[in-house]
């Protein structure tokens, strides 16, 4: 009979509800030691009853989809100072700044003072009473006064340096995407979820590597407090979403 299931389970409950509930703990126990094998740290078990719930996934880019490990492919200069000088100029202005970007300026570089690190945008110094930054296009011409004119490789990213003159240059970082990254693209695609690629990278170069993975929703430039509002409409839409990354 159909009813003597709910019966059992009815006498089941009455007779020992410490049995459902001790399952639930065990399950979620077990589960976040096995994240913790493979590197994820749980700290909400709530959290695996709203990823499965998901409809999409907004995913960081450096770091995430590719190594974080950035190399200078290709420098152009943009004044009369050479080249030499301009490495060693970024090189003072980013020596204490933390993101992935900087490590590609690691060397000799110049004694710049008076560092402030604007983050999502660049690092502003002083070098013998000339001011000096290094940062996005839209972060240098505050101090250069006027648009850079540059139109280059869209799957480099830009860093520009600048100082209250004019243009010195642009570096065109390079960023190797993790091998993993394709099939984990096509992996939660395969599972009916809706993918976002938001990064504080270069709009351009964002888009570059959304259409090589296939993703069809990209937003390059954001800073940390766009990255959040992002999520925020998502989630006014009614969607659930998960976000990978440390954007």
């Amino acid at each position: 009979h159909s009813g003597n299931g709910w019966v059992a389970i009815a006498v089941l409950v009455a007779t020992c509800p410490c049995a459902l509930a001790l399952a639930a703990p065990a399950a979620l126990t077990r589960a976040a030691g096995g994240l913790l094998a493979r590197g994820v740290a749980l700290t909400r078990a709530s959290a695996l009853e709203t990823l499965a719930a998901a409809t999409d996934v907004v995913i960081d880019k450096t770091g995430t989809l590719t190594a974080g490990r950035f190399r200078i492919a290709r420098l152009d200069l943009m004044g009369s100072t050479d080249a030499s000088e301009c490495r060693a100029l970024a090189s003072g202005l980013e020596a204490a700044n933390r993101h992935p970007l900087a490590r590609a300026f690691d060397g000799n570089g110049s004694a710049v003072r008076e560092i402030r690190n604007f983050p999502g945008s660049g690092v502003a110094g002083r070098l013998e009473g000339r001011s000096i930054r290094i940062g996005t296009e839209e972060f240098c011409r505050e101090l250069a006064g006027s648009p850079s004119g540059f139109a280059g490789d869209l799957s480099l990213t830009p860093v520009f340096l600048a100082d209250a003159q004019g243009w010195l240059a642009v570096f065109l970082l390079e960023d190797e995407l993790r091998p993993d990254a394709a099939a984990l693209a096509a992996t939660l695609r395969g599972a009916g979820l809706r993918l976002h690629l938001v990064s504080g990278d270069h709009p351009a170069a964002v888009a570059s590597m959304a259409a090589r993975l296939g993703i069809t929703a990209a937003f390059g430039g954001a800073l940390p407090q766009d990255k959040f509002d992002y999520v925020a409409r998502l989630q006014r839409e009614g969607r659930v979403v998960a976000m990978i990354g440390d954007g």
